[in-house]
Parts: structure tokens; sequence; C-alpha cells
């Protein structure tokens, strides 16, 4: 997977951008009347799927690094080893 997608940085600035082409588009197809056209609201429909599933492949990501790191584990364990807090079970 390329290392563009893990720069949040650059993915805000490509989602800001995204934003602002489909309200231009948006205003567009209202002033030209292409909302009436069957073409255009299949073009809106296949958008809306595509861009419904990035926040499911976003939280995929992260759910998966989440795993890969134990990040709640470590937090257990440090807390283990610093107070006098003892592990159950």
């Amino acid at each position: 997977m390329p290392r563009i997608f893990d720069n949040p940085v650059l993915m805000r600035r490509i989602t800001g951008s995204l934003i602002i082409i489909s309200l231009i588009e948006w205003a567009a197809a209202g002033i030209f009347g292409w909302v009436n056209s069957v073409a255009y609201v299949s073009h809106l429909s296949q958008l809306a799927i595509t861009i419904s599933l990035i926040p499911w492949w976003q939280g995929l990501r992260i759910e998966s690094r989440q795993v890969e790191d134990d990040i709640p584990g470590a937090v257990v364990e440090k807390l283990v080893e610093e107070t006098d807090l003892q592990r159950d079970g």
C-alpha cells in the first residue's frame, strides 16, 4: 500500500479539494439543469457509493494498525509497572 495514505496532512488536503470540486459541480449542475439528466444522477449515485467506502476503509486501516501496535495492552502494562495496581486475572 502506498505511503501516501499514511500522511494525514496530505489526505486532509485531498479531501478538502474534493469537497470544493464537488460543491462547484453541484452548483454547475443546478445552473445548467444537469440535475434532470439520468447520467448525472447515476454519476452522483456512483460517487456516493465510492465516497461512503472511504471512511469504512480508513476505519479498517486504523483498526488493523491498533491490533498490530497493541496500544491498550502497552498502556495497561505501563500502568501496572508504574503504580501499585495489580492485574486482574
